[in-house]
């Protein structure tokens, strides 16, 4: 089952060594020491590690583990950014799954910050409208709602696992329905302007599909 906590550590690599990084990647993390999972964007070349844990603690050593360093030793010269990370609570499961960590070909990444003063309100209100909608997708694999507890970009996070062609996941939110949906939630519960609400695609990276 789905563990409490989860952290996802996140890093813009160079184009020009794309597949020379990842294959480093897999080389150090392809192992049961190391309980990560990658995802791309090739959009911004950002790498998204994901690893899950029941104790915060753990989480916050796996920041620093041996692993970590060894892949920015190993790969320094070809990072683009510094590290990004955040560490997220679990809140919901609408479209549950069975597994430890979040595993599927494609993952969108949904962030909202909401105020907390009208924090309880969206709970009850994201459960009629986001949470409805989705129940009726048959194309999304898993959809998990997280909270931060320690990020650069507080706020709810999403996670919607999926299938099928990301054209075809991105037209169950492209309608007029739920376009309505992310209209309310905008005049009544999205804070921080446009960084308050954001979503981002990425594609589960394996040995076997790395850009070549």
């Amino acid at each position: 089952m789905f563990k409490k906590y989860i952290l996802f550590s996140q890093i813009n690599i160079s184009p020009n060594h794309y597949d020379e990084v990842i294959e480093t990647w897999h080389q150090i993390f392809d192992s049961d020491k190391h309980k990560y999972i990658l995802y791309i964007n090739d959009e911004y070349n950002n790498l998204l590690m994901i690893t899950t844990s029941e104790k915060s603690s753990d989480v916050f050593d796996e920041i620093n583990s041996s692993g970590i360093i060894e892949f920015e030793k190993n790969i320094c010269e070809h990072m683009y950014s510094d590290w990004r990370h955040q560490i997220l609570i679990h809140e919901d499961s609408i479209i549950p799954f069975d597994i430890s960590s979040p595993l599927s070909p494609f993952l969108q990444l949904r962030h909202i910050e909401v105020p907390l003063r009208v924090y309880p309100q969206y709970l009850a209100w994201r459960k009629g409208t986001i949470f409805e909608h989705v129940k009726q997708q048959d194309e999304i694999d898993y959809f998990l709602s997280y909270h931060s507890v320690l990020s650069t970009e507080p706020g709810v996070m999403f996670l919607s696992g999926f299938s099928c062609a990301p054209d075809d996941y991105l037209n169950l939110f492209n309608n007029e329905k739920y376009k309505k949906i992310v209209q309310e939630a905008g005049h009544k519960y999205i804070s921080g302007g446009k960084k308050g609400l954001y979503t981002s695609l990425y594609r589960l990276s394996t040995n076997q599909n790395m850009r070549r």
